[in-house]
């Protein structure tokens, strides 16, 4: 075929339709393409196996704070009668020592019991909030307690 004109000159093995086009490929002589695929495929099952160990335990935590909750919150329930209830007694042996029926002592102990068990309340109360805050934490919640946002 005759030269195009302005073209550069062609080589004898070469035609024009195979200029400029060259071919690269890399030999894999020693398996290193095969190990990188390798590597990288291992390296994906571990991230996967990752990320479900990781749903996991966000999932065990969330079990175990509501678990946690609940148990907070009945125990302040419970708590919170006991010192209703003897708050009542108290308040009777004190009208009953008032008419001289009860020696002060024994009001003194029912007093003394009464304190004994609202001293708990506040503890018991932050061990719900707590609670709450890490139910909220893993389920990505406001953290709330009763009405009130916990801060």
């Amino acid at each position: 075929q005759p030269p195009m004109a302005g073209a550069p000159t062609l080589f004898e093995t070469q035609r024009i339709a195979d200029v400029g086009i060259s071919v690269a490929w890399e030999v894999d002589v020693f398996g290193a393409l095969e190990a990188h695929r390798s590597a990288a495929q291992a390296d994906a099952t571990e991230a996967l196996w990752l990320r479900r160990q990781v749903e996991a335990a966000v999932a065990a935590g969330t079990v175990r704070a509501y678990v946690d909750l609940q148990a907070s919150v009945g125990r302040e329930a419970r708590q919170a009668e006991r010192v209703d209830a003897l708050a009542a007694i108290a308040d009777r042996l004190r009208r009953a020592h008032e008419l001289g029926a009860l020696a002060r002592d024994t009001v003194d102990q029912a007093i003394a019991a009464l304190e004994a068990q609202r001293a708990g309340l506040p503890q018991l109360s932050a061990q719900t909030r707590n609670a709450a805050r890490r139910l909220a934490v893993l389920t990505g919640e406001t953290p709330q307690y009763g009405t009130e946002v916990i801060a």
